[in-house]
């Protein structure tokens, strides 16, 4: 016998607590409560056909588009180096070995 009247108190304590403990602790404020209720599922007809019978405006009004400035372009100088051939005198020094040739003979 007692253990079920522990069993008891237990398990009314234990039910009591989840109540407390799930019941929400902050309140709701006005603005989110007015956006929690539910929508009126009946449309106003006379506001629809209003909104259906609004006509687009006839003449369309557009500015012309502004110019996009083109970005100017500047060369840069080359990074590889250029290659100026210099004259090579070949002659001389061809003949100069010849006339020594010669005057040894």
């Amino acid at each position: 016998m007692f253990i079920l009247i522990i069993t008891f108190i237990v398990t009314v304590l234990w039910i009591a607590s989840s109540i407390i403990n799930t019941k929400p602790s902050e309140e709701v404020s006005a603005d989110l409560q007015t956006a929690l209720e539910p929508l009126n599922p009946n449309f106003d007809q006379k506001t629809l056909d209003r909104i259906n019978n609004i006509q687009a405006p006839t003449q369309v009004t557009t500015s012309s588009p502004t110019p996009i400035p083109t970005p100017v372009t500047i060369p840069l100088p080359s990074i590889a180096p250029s290659f100026t051939p210099t004259p090579q005198i070949n002659n001389v020094a061809t003949n100069s070995a010849s006339s020594s040739a010669t005057i040894q003979q």
